[in-house]
């Protein structure tokens, strides 16, 4: 690759754009503002509160914000919506950084000029994504001396159980399940379950099965499980179900 375009100034001046503001500063078009200044995260939250109102009056009843990056922001989204309650949905350590390993991986080869070491990677992975829990964890400690709800989920049993475990969710939030949900996940199983046979007896690599192994990334289950030490003695049964 870098032979191929020594001389290309363009790809030259990625490279430099890369090294000096990293992957996400060499997209960025421009830089997140409110009101003309620069925003905190609760403000950034808030933002979203028009939607969610306008959802509202079109019949939702609740709206959900997903996505593992909340966990950094924890008080925030508390501070613009102080009505919300929290889904933690618990995977075993090991399985999720191989799969973010993973994942960064292809996301940097599309995206990356630069030559990224795959030991590298799951350092900085393991890292990040342990770090990440322990902020959320002190977070949720003070959110929950406040009231807020918190709900836990093994996602072992969301697999093994969907509808059950999505109605025990219903329950503890005290929010209604009713027999039309009901049956609406049990087609949209049906339907998941349908596609997956199709995709098993499939040889096209577009639908083949996400494999990954942490020692590809330099780490070992150990390593993982020292990493999130603190956070596997809260919930034991993250490892204890795979």
């Amino acid at each position: 690759l870098f032979q191929d375009n020594d001389d290309d100034p363009e790809f030259e001046n990625e490279i430099e754009k890369e090294k000096k503001y990293g992957i996400a500063g060499k997209y960025a078009s421009s830089v997140v503002a409110f009101e003309g200044k620069s925003s905190s995260e609760t403000e950034l939250y808030s933002l979203g509160t028009s939607r969610i109102q306008n959802k509202r009056e079109h019949g939702y009843s609740h709206t959900v914000f997903k996505s593992p990056h909340h966990l950094l922001a924890l008080q925030s989204t508390n501070n613009a919506f102080p009505e919300s309650r929290y889904l933690w949905l618990h995977r075993d350590p090991v399985k999720v950084v191989g799969s973010c390993c993973s994942m960064n991986l292809t996301v940097l080869d599309y995206f990356s000029a630069l030559y990224q070491d795959k030991h590298e990677l799951g350092k900085r992975t393991l890292n990040r994504l342990a770090n990440s829990v322990r902020v959320a964890v002190a977070a949720r400690k003070q959110l929950e001396r406040r009231g807020v709800e918190f709900v836990d989920v093994l996602y072992e049993d969301l697999k093994a159980d969907s509808i059950g475990t999505i109605k025990r969710i219903y329950d503890e939030f005290n929010m209604h399940f009713s027999d039309e949900y009901a049956a609406n996940l049990e087609r949209f199983n049906l339907d998941a379950a349908i596609l997956k046979a199709k995709n098993k007896n499939s040889t096209s690599s577009s639908t083949s099965t996400h494999a990954y192994a942490i020692e590809e990334f330099g780490l070992s289950e150990s390593d993982v499980k020292d990493a999130f030490d603190d956070y596997i003695r809260l919930f034991p049964r993250i490892v204890e179900s795979t």
